[in-house]
C-alpha cells in the first residue's frame, strides 16, 4: 500500500537509491556502498528496514 500523492515509481527509484551502491544526493552513502560497511560485520536486518522506512512516502505498517 503505497501513500497518497505519491507514485510507486518515484517510491521505487528511492529506495534503489537510499539502499544501493551510490551516493545520495546529501553525500551520504548508499545502504550498500563499500564504505557504509565493514568486512565481516553482518548486514542487520533491523538496519536494513531502518533505512528503506526513511525513504519519503515509504508506507509505515498498521
Amino acid at each position: 500500500m503505497r501513500r497518497p500523492g505519491h507514485q510507486r515509481g518515484q517510491v521505487l527509484a528511492a529506495l534503489r537509491r537510499a539502499l544501493g551502491t551510490g551516493v545520495l544526493p546529501d553525500g551520504r552513502p548508499g545502504f550498500f556502498h563499500p564504505d557504509a560497511l565493514t568486512f565481516g560485520e553482518p548486514v542487520r536486518a533491523s538496519r536494513l528496514v531502518a533505512a528503506a522506512a526513511a525513504v519519503p512516502a515509504w508506507p509505515t505498517p498498521g
